[in-house]
């Protein structure tokens, strides 16, 4: 049942990936804690998204912006493996909270005012979206949700934005997920689930690419504004789920 469910939901995942940029994680980290415990769960997540984001980037390698990605990727790297060895400092329950309704709240902003807003791609903008992605990524495996918001901003077309976003969680996936092999958390027995998840998620992108080339970016960005609101409500709920999950392992 376990892989049926895996199977279905990483299909989902890389069609939502592929339409908005993100939200893989979201998904994929929700359906895992109810399989796995609180620190493998997001191993297993980092390593599903990296089998879908590798291959987005190479699809739209054209459109790639090193000048506009490559300080974020940076910072957003620093932060997150930073975050992976300091975890078990932090009080999650309040933090993912606290961060579903920073997203909700954004997402909100964005989705009514988004004929205002007009970001720059300046270094100080991308870094200080990076660090609060590179933050979340480390801590909950979700880290896409506000470096979405800023590129979806800052770049013209929906083929650019995807190109650099995917840049960016390929970068950071690689990355964060040799940390958790160096930590142990990423063993050889998680294998098999990842190669089925990998497989699915690319499946799914099909789907999601024959969707995007139906949208406009107008439509697409409203979506994207729409997505980052669920995040908000989805990541609390996962990290509940999470806990329950590793409190039962422990009785």
């Amino acid at each position: 049942m376990m892989w049926i469910v895996l199977f279905i939901s990483a299909f989902l995942a890389g069609a939502i990936q592929t339409v908005t940029g993100f939200g893989a994680g979201v998904l994929l980290i929700l359906v895992l804690s109810n399989f796995y415990g609180l620190v493998i769960a997001p191993a297993l997540n980092t390593s599903i998204c990296l089998g879908i984001t590798a291959v987005l980037t190479w699809r739209h390698r054209k459109k790639l912006d090193l000048k506009l990605i490559l300080f974020p990727v940076i910072i957003y790297c620093i932060v997150s493996v930073s975050t992976i060895y300091s975890v078990e400092k932090i009080d999650l329950g309040m933090l993912s909270l606290c961060f579903g309704i920073f997203l909700i709240t954004l997402g909100g902003y964005f989705l009514l005012f988004a004929d205002h807003i007009h970001l720059k791609g300046s270094p100080c903008a991308g870094g200080i979206c990076a660090a609060i992605s590179g933050l979340f990524s480390g801590l909950f495996g979700v880290g896409g949700p506000v470096m979405g918001l800023y590129l979806i901003t800052v770049t013209s077309d929906h083929e650019t934005y995807l190109a650099n976003i995917q840049f960016l969680f390929t970068i950071t996936n690689i990355i964060n997920l040799t940390a958790r092999c160096i930590c142990g958390i990423y063993v050889l027995d998680l294998l098999p689930v990842s190669i089925l998840g990998i497989v699915a998620v690319n499946l799914g992108s099909l789907g999601g690419r024959w969707l995007c080339q139906k949208l406009n970016i107008e439509i697409l960005k409203k979506i994207i504004y729409l997505f980052v609101c669920i995040s908000g409500i989805v990541t609390p709920v996962s990290y509940t789920h999470l806990r329950a999950h590793e409190t039962k392992a422990n009785l």
